[in-house]
């Protein structure tokens, strides 16, 4: 076997070095450390680009989350005061069931209500015209206008496209179109933030208590309506009855023909015995376009000729059907001067 002179030689020196080493861990400084290597920065707080935190190591709490990517929230800050700025009307209605565009609408009172659909709004045509029980609209101050939820009432409407939310009073009737099932006001528009699109979806919470509420502050339809009745005098000696004599009857004038003239033209009416007369115009094809505007709401609607004008009626076999439709036309649909014929 061959041996190795020169490791030989130097093996007697190996527990001489090995004392050595050990003197000299024993002496070096305590406050020298090794710098992981899994921290490339001596900078413990330095933050990188990323937004991760390097260097040395932090406890649970001290380390800041990271934030969680989550889309910008468009929801405002609910004011559960601004309804009360809304015009409550003279008196509190619910109101009897009517149709319009051959659609009946049953008003009445709720203990609790939810609806969800499409939402418009409306402002200028109808700033500062009455509403249907009473009151003036304003197309600055948010309110609402729903075909059966009781004047006024006080709801709370979500537009689903954005999350907004407003407590409004519904102070007026409608809408009566497209199947929408709320119009509000051009301000409440402006907060919901659907004024330029014209309409959204929305969903609507009826407040049961901020309506009761609201209910017992007001005076209800049927005691405005209460005529006082006067006393009947009492008399105590009854008169004397004459019985006069029967009213003789004269014989029809006849009518003298005119020689070259025209016979009159057969008068042209509705077949309705009470009517609503929306508008009269000089020229026919406004009276047309009126009409054919009005029997997107309402079914029997006539344009009717007279001596000089073209009318425009809406026909009803009753009068509380008309009475019942006078206050959306006027309000409505915008038609102010709007009154009821009766035969």
């Amino acid at each position: 076997m061959t041996s190795y002179p020169s490791l030989n030689r130097t093996s007697h020196l190996l527990p001489f070095f090995a004392v050595l080493l050990f003197i000299l861990s024993a002496c070096s400084p305590a406050y020298i450390k090794k710098i992981p290597s899994s921290y490339p920065h001596e900078n413990p707080t330095e933050k990188t680009s990323s937004g991760t935190y390097i260097g040395t190591p932090k406890t649970q709490s001290e380390t800041p989350s990271k934030p969680i990517a989550t889309a910008p929230s468009t929801s405002n800050p609910l004011d559960t005061h601004a309804w009360q700025q809304a015009d409550n009307g003279k008196y509190y209605k619910i109101g009897d069931p009517y149709k319009i565009g051959g659609r009946w609408y049953r008003p009445k009172e709720y203990s609790s209500f939810s609806q969800t659909g499409i939402a418009s709004w409306y402002g200028p045509n109808f700033h500062r015209k009455k509403t249907a029980n009473g009151g003036t609209f304003d197309k600055n101050i948010p309110s609402a206008a729903h075909k059966t939820l009781p004047i006024p009432s006080v709801i709370k409407v979500t537009n689903l496209e954005n999350g907004k939310s407003i407590i409004v009073k519904v102070n007026d009737r409608g809408p009566y179109s497209k199947a929408r099932i709320l119009d509000l006001s051009e301000k409440a528009a402006e907060i919901l933030n659907f004024k330029d699109n014209g309409t959204t979806k929305v969903n609507i919470s009826y407040l049961h208590e901020e309506s009761q509420q609201l209910k017992n502050s007001m005076q209800p339809l049927s005691s405005q309506n209460t005529k006082k009745t006067l006393p009947t005098p009492s008399i105590e000696k009854s008169l004397p009855v004459k019985t006069l004599p029967p009213i003789k009857t004269l014989p029809p004038k006849k009518t003298i023909p005119v020689i070259g003239s025209r016979s009159p033209a057969k008068k042209i009416t509705s077949p309705f015995p009470y009517n609503i007369q929306v508008g009269a115009f000089s020229q026919k094809s406004n009276a047309t376009k009126l009409r054919d505007h009005l029997e997107k709401f309402y079914t029997h609607v006539f344009v009717v000729p007279s001596a000089s004008l073209f009318k425009v009626h809406i026909g009803f076999p009753s009068l509380d059907d008309a009475v019942q439709h006078i206050v959306p036309v006027k309000n409505t649909h915008g038609f102010p001067s709007a009154f009821i014929i009766k035969p």
